[in-house]
Order: C-alpha cells, then structure tokens, then sequence
C-alpha cells in the first residue's frame, strides 16, 4: 500500500471543508446576521459567496502554481522575507483572535447545553488540549476521523431540519431587503468571516495530494 507521507486527498478534504462551515454557520453567525439584518439575514452568506468567489478562485490559482508549497512559501516568494514576514503576522494575528474568539464561542455553548455547573475555564482547558492532541496527530487523522464520522453530522442536521422546517413561515421572508439595500450590502460584505475556511485550508495545501485536481 502506498504511503500517505501524512496527506489527505480530495474526499477529506471536501468534508473537512463542510463540516467546518457548518461549525461557523452553527455558531453565532446566524444570530448575529439576524440581529443586524432581520428577515434578510438569509442573504448574507449568499453575498459572502459572491463576494469572496473572485479572491479564493485567485488565491488557489496562485497557490496551485506553486507545487509541493504551503501559503507561507508563496507569500514569502512573493513578498520577499521582509514583506511577507509582515503579510503573515497580520494573517496570523487575524487568525489567531478568531481563534480565541471562536473557541470562546464553542466553551459558553458547550457549558451551557452539557456542563452547567462546570467552569468555563475547565470547559475551555478541556477544548485546548482536544485541538492540541488533534495537531499533534496531524492533518491525515484529522481528515480520516472527520469522514468517518460525516455520515452522522449528516444525519444529526436532516434530523434538524425535518423537525424545524415545519416551524417555517414564508410571509416572514418580507420584505426581502429587511432594513435595506445597504445595510444587506454593508454587513454582509463585513461577514466575509464565514469563507476564512477557504483561506485556512488553502494555507495547508502541501499536505493534500494531488492539489491541482481541487
């Protein structure tokens, strides 16, 4: 059998990409799209897509022309060490307080559904040290347990959706611009947050094999 050399291929790929979306739109994304946009809030990830397909389409061009290296060697290609040093550190500040934020999220939600009367900090040592034994294992068994368990994530979400969708109300889609043109515009253009997976994965593509083929 040949060996992984620690790669994924293109079906963990795709489904670590999916359940990581859904992670991000499972979160406080809707409800913080919801607050600000109302009705319209529906609209937002659309116009992220819209928005960010350009840029990624753009970004994995240029990636891919750079076989067998990660988005540090590119950028540091591209920029030199100097300027692409400071490109990475603004990326990785970014990163690393959606990180902090998210993770936050993640320990409120899990301590109110599962542990009430455990600490939040517990809770959030517990995440921590999770993530960090998934990292340690690498990008591969990441991948493989991530496919493994896809076929429950699907079945927990249709579950979810055959017991909400009958709560619906399509007369509550009206007036389709909720508070207005631009406000849809303006806060889903400042949501771009959603699609940063993209970008995440993107980062990592000397660990999947045969990264043209995405």
């Amino acid at each position: 059998m040949e060996e992984s050399k620690g790669k994924i291929g293109l079906k963990e790929f795709t489904v670590l990409t999916i359940i990581m979306l859904g992670l991000k739109v499972a979160d406080d994304t809707p409800s913080i799209l919801f607050e600000r946009l109302f009705n319209a809030g529906w609209m937002a990830p659309i116009i992220n897509g819209i928005v960010m397909i350009i840029p990624l389409y753009l970004l994995i061009k240029v990636v891919t022309s750079y076989e067998q290296k990660g988005l540090i060697h590119v950028v540091e290609d591209l920029f030199g060490k100097f300027l692409g040093y400071l490109v990475l550190l603004i990326v990785w500040l970014l990163f690393l307080s959606a990180l902090i934020i998210d993770t936050a999220i993640y320990s409120d939600i899990i301590g109110s559904m599962y542990f009430i009367k455990t600490p939040t900090i517990v809770i959030y040592g517990v995440l921590m040290l999770t993530c960090a034994y998934g990292a340690k294992r690498g990008l591969e068994h990441i991948g493989s347990v991530a496919y493994l368990v896809f076929p429950y994530v699907q079945a927990a979400f249709l579950i979810s959706l055959l017991l909400t969708i009958f709560q619906g109300n399509i007369h509550f889609l009206f007036p389709i611009l909720g508070p207005g043109g631009w406000e849809v515009m303006k806060e889903s253009t400042m949501r771009l947050s959603i699609y940063a997976v993209f970008f995440l994965f993107i980062s990592a593509c000397a660990f999947y094999e045969k990264f043209k083929r995405f």
